[in-house]
């Protein structure tokens, strides 16, 4: 699954290690799931989306619609 979440991240100035640490997850889980869209349980994608203010929906990637 492609996301969005690298270009949310770089459109409000947050930094991978920023959004791993508020998520209580790893940089590097970050990392992969920003760049290839790694598997992400599903209550750390809430937490992602909580702390992004986003919908899931707004997470995914333009191929996923």
């Amino acid at each position: 699954m492609k996301t969005r979440l690298k270009e949310i991240l770089e459109e409000r100035g947050i930094s991978q290690r920023e959004l791993a640490a508020e998520c209580g997850v790893s940089e590097y889980s970050v990392s992969h799931f920003c760049s290839s869209g790694t598997h992400i349980g599903f209550p750390t994608l809430c937490k992602i989306a909580d702390f992004l203010g986003v919908k899931l929906d707004d997470l995914r990637g333009d191929d996923d619609a």
